[in-house]
Order: structure tokens, then sequence, then C-alpha cells
């Protein structure tokens, strides 16, 4: 499996900004543009045909995209315009992601990223994919706002299925099932694709949603929705077991009919508002993963697993499958122990973060550690070993942990500017592995015993923690307002 130079970043504007969305939301290891399938055919230059406008892969999870912008036909009768439209941007688009799931079932090996079909797509499947059909289409929006009002996006209605979206008397911008056999397809437009892929943007937080969306759906639960974002807001606003997100209710004997101020009812909340300050530091953690994405794709990685692309895609997608309130917690113990060991003068700081949620199952060492070497390789080598042996550490001290990704750092201030991950999957331990992991730990110099911290916290802050620079600075003008309070 190799990185290729010629992936597309789409050919239309809605198509690169498609691209643009999903790379952020997605990352650009995982999402990929304007495939080709090849038709058992070879050497003609055109023998490639088009797959989808987008794919994304993240283990088992296969996003298929379909992408069409038609401008809204203004001259025929409403019902006629409303036809017309659905047919070149909706059943084309479904027509293709459906195409897209088959050819990906029976020949995943056969899959491009030039139309001359040369060069695979570097990604492999899974044995049991679950693909989500996602369309997007675009052109409609003002003429979906005369109608509806603001803020101009489709309605759900899921009684209405196949061809009755276009059947006589058919109410326009109200989409159903799109398949006859009642498949999920996921319908977004000009004003919810953006929102959606911003709002949820990790592909755990994403895929979350689609999965609980395509259960209520399956099951009956949904009368009726003003659009995705409603659907969407109430999803938000429910919090189930293991702290996800889900719809509260919803079965076919009390399906649920979605008010249409609920988006920006949700958006005027002010802890919505404060999740948007405590997410901030949480994308550098999205930002570690690119730079890492990035030395692979370009061959400058370093290290013994260096050409090793397999194990360091596992290792970056152990990275990504994290929601954004759990990249909170990585983000901030990496700028801690950079901090702790600039400040402190010791020589190394170590945060052992434990999984948040059900919905992740891998560990996190993180580890800043002083250059004392006048070799800045034999550093690099030294912190290596370093990382690896806490990671040993850390599974001898929480025997259930199946996933360990270690990440290590220079501390603030350091002239250097390197970082190290790592992914440790332990099969099987004897007890002599954990006698001698412990040994070590001691003959090293190294914590027994690590801390380890859970991932967790309120998505949505009722208030916003302080920083320790910001509560001294509290203490100091408290103490300052008592002694001018006494005349001192």
């Amino acid at each position: 499996m190799t990185f290729n130079a010629l992936r597309s970043h789409g050919t239309t504007p809605s198509e690169q900004l498609l691209h643009q969305l999903c790379s952020g939301t997605f990352l650009t290891l995982w999402s990929y543009s304007n495939l080709y399938r090849d038709q058992g055919q070879r050497g003609a230059a055109t023998d490639g045909k088009e797959l989808c406008d987008l794919l994304v892969v993240c283990g088992d999870d296969v996003l298929i995209f379909s992408d069409k912008s038609c401008v809204y036909p203004n001259g025929p009768s409403p019902d006629v315009a409303w036809a017309r439209w659905y047919k070149r941007a909706l059943e084309k688009s479904v027509t293709q992601v459906f195409g897209a799931e088959r050819w990906l079932r029976m020949y995943p090996s056969r899959v491009y990223l030039d139309k001359s079909c040369t060069a695979r797509l570097p990604l492999e499947l899974s044995g049991k994919p679950r693909f989500h059909r996602i369309v997007v289409a675009t052109g409609a929006r003002d003429a979906c706002r005369q109608a509806h009002g603001e803020p101009g996006s489709i309605a759900i209605r899921p009684d209405v299925v196949g061809a009755q979206h276009t059947a006589s008397g058919a109410v326009p911008f109200v989409i159903g099932f799109p398949d006859e056999a009642k498949r999920v397809v996921h319908v977004l437009d000009d004003i919810t694709a953006p929102a959606l892929l911003r709002q949820l943007d990790t592909i755990q937080d994403f895929i979350a949603y689609l999965r609980e969306k395509e259960a209520l759906l399956l099951r009956g639960g949904l009368a009726y929705s003003p659009n995705e974002l409603c659907l969407l807001a109430t999803y938000l606003a429910s919090v189930g077991p293991g702290e996800r997100h889900m719809f509260p209710g919803g079965t076919e004997a009390s399906p649920l009919t979605i008010d249409p101020g609920m988006w920006d009812g949700l958006n005027s909340l002010p802890n919505v508002q404060r999740k948007r300050v405590a997410d901030q530091d949480s994308y550098l953690w999205d930002s570690l993963i690119e730079h890492f994405s990035g030395l692979l794709r370009q061959g400058q990685l370093v290290g013994e697993d260096a050409n090793n692309v397999a194990q360091t895609e596992l290792l970056l997608r152990r990275m990504a499958l994290t929601r954004r309130v759990e990249r909170r917690h990585l983000a901030k113990a990496v700028l801690d122990v950079r901090k702790r060991v600039h400040e402190s003068g010791k020589n190394s700081a170590v945060r052992t973060i434990a999984p948040g949620s059900e919905s992740t199952s891998t560990s996190f060492v993180v580890i800043a550690l002083r250059n004392n070497e006048t070799d800045y390789e034999k550093y690099r080598r030294f912190r290596l070993k370093f990382l690896e042996a806490y990671a040993h550490i850390t599974k001898s001290r929480f025997p259930d942990l199946i996933h360990i990704v270690g990440f290590a750092c220079e501390p603030e201030g350091s002239d250097g500017g390197s970082e190290d991950a790592i992914l440790f999957e332990p099969s099987t331990w004897t007890n002599e592995d954990y006698a001698r992991v412990r040994a070590m730990a001691r003959a090293i110099g190294l914590k027994e015993n690590p801390d380890r911290r859970r991932m967790r916290d309120w998505e949505f802050p009722s208030r916003i923690a302080k920083s320790p620079d910001e509560l001294r600075k509290d203490r100091n003008k408290k103490k300052r307002e008592r002694r001018s309070r006494h005349g001192k």
C-alpha cells in the first residue's frame, strides 16, 4: 500500500468545497475525491469510470459521497420544477452511491485515484465494511427558502418513498427514502452539509450521528423534521448511556416530530458557546495527526516501521478515532507535559490517559523528554525507547488495555521540533511478561505505577475552566482588592 500524488481535490467548485470540508472533518489520510473503477478492462486511457465524488475509509466505516450542483429551474410550475431538479440532482446521485457500494463490495481492490487506473486507492477496506451513503444536492436553496422559509433547507419525511417524491401532488423540498427498498441515503444540501461537517468535525462524532439517525429511520421512529440541522440538534441535546448522544424516544408506535426551532434554540444556549471555546486547544491533536499523515504520504517518516504503511495508518487511525471532547484532554496533555518539563527543570513528564467512553478503546501515553545529548539522533533513539518502555509499563499496570498509543515530544523552549508516535497492541501477556516489565521499570528508574486520567468532560461546559496562570492572576487581584479596602 503506497500513497500517490495523483489524488484529486475535486474537479468542480462544489466538489472542491466538499473535499475541503471532509478533509477538515475526516483528515486527509482517509478522504479521497473523484475515484475510478476499472470495469475489468486494461490498457485503454478511457477505461476508468467514475466511482463516486468522495470516499472516506476509516476502519470498518466507509462513507460514499455523491455531489450534484444543479441550478433550480425557474420557468415551470412548482411541482414540475421540483420533479426536474430532483431527478437531476437526487436520482443520479442516489444511483451513483448505490453503484459505488456494489462495486466496493464486489471489487474492493479495483478502485483507483486516476482515470487511467494506474494508481490504486492506498487504503484497504475491512472484511465487514459498514457503508454510509451521503448525497449532497445543492442549487435549490433560494427556491426552497421561497417555498418553506428560512433557512432554505430540505425537510425529512420518511413516509415519502421512491417515486412518491416526484408523483402528482408531491410536496417539493421534502425527502424520505429515495430508494424503493427503504435503504437509508443521507441527503444534505447547501445549508446542512457545511453545518453538519463543522459541528461533527471528527470521524467518530460524525459516524456516531449517522448510525443513530439510520437506526431511527429504519425502526420507523421519525415522522418529520424541518431539516437535517433540527434533527442534529435533537440528537445533540440528549445524552444516553456511555456518554453517547442519542434520539430521545422515537418508535414506530410513537415517531418523533421535530420542532422547527431546535437548531436555533440549541445554538443560542450559553454552554454551546462555551463548547466552542473549550474545543480550541483540541485542534492541536488534529494537527499532529495531519503532520504524521503528511510525512507518511511523502515517505519522510523515520524509524524501524517507517516503511510499514499499514501499521502507521492503523496508528494514526487510533489517534483519529477519538471524539472532539476527548481530543481536548489529549491536546491538554501534550501542552501540559511540555510546560511541566520546561518549568520544573526535570528531565521528563508523563501523562497516561484512559479511554473516556465506550466509543474509544485506546489508552494514551504522552511524554515530554528533555534532550541531554549532544547527538540529536541519539536523543531521538533514547526517547523512542523511553516511550516504548512506558507503553509496556502502562500495559502491566492496566492489564485490560488492548490498544496503547504513545506520543513523545520535546519540552517548551527546545531547539528541536520532532515528535514520535507508536502503537502498542499486546495480544497475550503472561505473568512472566508483567514481572519482566516491572523489573525493567525499577531498573531504569521509571514510575512503576503511573497515574491514569480518564478522558471525561462535559461536552457542553457549564463554565470554562481557567488556566493556572488565570487562577493565579485572580488570586493576586483579590489580594490587591482586600488591601485596598483595608487601606494597606
